[in-house]
């Protein structure tokens, strides 16, 4: 009766530890490095990018295409100095049209990452739009504003992040706009490989 009764709770600790089945212990993690545009070489001074904090309208996002299959299961951003609110942020797959989104706030001092309670199935070759909105509630239009990179010239777009990713455009819009490719925002976005 002892040996049932500890079989029956090894079955049930291995039920809820082993929730990938692919035997990969390098995939189950959010991984929030793999499609960075924070950590990417292409977004430099030497290139000829600046990181402000402006742009001062309702909805940030930019488009890519991603390189490979997985999981987009959290998402990235840094509140203004001027706001401490919410926004709510979403990442549709243009390709297969759904959308995973949230609500949420973030550090004001550095990019931080939250997760999706639903994770976004993407295919190698699907566009997905990255976006943040404000939520309802700000009161004046300076809290609007969030972190993008600019560039003295045109950004050439397409942009090549990294292998992973690659960013066809970005648009700016709402009270105001729409401001299509003056700057990529930085929104992060947490990956986990197939």
């Amino acid at each position: 009766m002892k040996t049932l009764k500890t079989l029956l709770l090894c079955l049930v600790v291995a039920a809820f530890v082993s929730c990938d089945n692919d035997n990969d212990p390098t995939n189950n993690v959010c991984d929030e490095s793999y499609l960075s545009i924070a950590n990417s070489t292409v977004f430099t001074s030497a290139n000829g990018y600046t990181l402000y904090e402006n742009m001062d309208l309702l909805t940030h996002e930019y488009t890519m295409m991603i390189n490979a299959s997985g999981e987009i299961c959290s998402i990235g951003y840094k509140n203004p100095t001027t706001y401490t609110g919410t926004y709510e942020m979403e990442v549709e797959n243009t390709t297969t049209n759904v959308i995973t989104s949230g609500t949420f706030t973030f550090s004001q001092s550095a990019l931080q990452y939250q997760s999706f309670t639903t994770p976004l199935t993407v295919n190698s070759g699907d566009t997905v739009v990255v976006r943040r909105t404000i939520s309802s509630g700000y009161t004046s239009l300076n809290e609007t504003i969030g972190d993008i990179y600019v560039n003295s010239n045109p950004i050439p777009f397409p942009l090549v992040i990294n292998p992973n990713a690659t960013i066809i455009s970005s648009n700016f819009y709402g009270a105001g706009g729409p401001v299509p490719n003056y700057g990529v925002p930085l929104i992060g976005v947490g990956f986990k490989l197939n």
